[in-house]
């Protein structure tokens, strides 16, 4: 959340994976030169910053560890009857939209379980209405978060420049958050 944010930074002309790249070697040197190590004790286990971090499509993560593939689940009405299926209750979840149902899937069945470093990436384009779509898949986004012992440490995306685009994604926000879905934005005709 921007109210917690502690480091915010911006570069011309990169992409996500420029940034995942820069944050990664950032957050090494820092942490070498802070405790002496890459090996960091915490409560819940060592942790391992050395080496490259691995790198993770959310729709694969998720299918790993609930067995629902979202990409085959293309609308809401969908996910819901794999969600039923998989006997995963969300509180609310009759007012979420497809990316609410998502990122609530996300947090609960996949973040808690990854401990070392990792960037989740791919996030889909209805959970990530400012960042810019794929140039490969438009389902997904050019985004990722650095997830470390279930905590999003870092959340990252390149920035969605298409005012087309953006329109229709805050059209299609602002009717989820008007049918209740309370994660979902609102219109900001000044943005646009």
């Amino acid at each position: 959340l921007q109210d917690f944010t502690m480091l915010e930074y911006y570069a011309a002309y990169w992409n996500y994976i420029d940034n995942m790249n820069f944050t990664e070697k950032l957050l090494q040197q820092a942490i070498e030169q802070c405790t002496g190590s890459l090996q960091v004790p915490h409560g819940a286990g060592e942790i391992d910053f050395s080496g490259s971090w691995p790198r993770r499509p959310m729709a694969d993560l998720i299918q790993q560890y609930s067995s629902i593939d979202i990409s085959a689940n293309t609308d809401v009405d969908q996910l819901r009857g794999a969600l039923s299926k998989a006997k995963i209750e969300f509180d609310g979840a009759e007012k979420m939209g497809r990316g609410a149902l998502i990122d609530e899937l996300y947090k609960r069945t996949v973040r808690p379980r990854i401990s070392q470093p990792t960037f989740v990436t791919s996030h889909p384009v209805d959970l990530s209405p400012l960042a810019r779509r794929n140039d490969d898949d438009p389902h997904i986004s050019d985004r990722f978060q650095l997830v470390i012992h279930g905590w999003e440490v870092i959340n990252a995306y390149s920035e969605l420049v298409d005012p087309i685009d953006q329109r229709v994604r805050l059209e299609v926000q602002a009717q989820l958050n008007a049918d209740g879905d309370d994660e979902a934005m609102m219109m900001d005709e000044d943005y646009l």
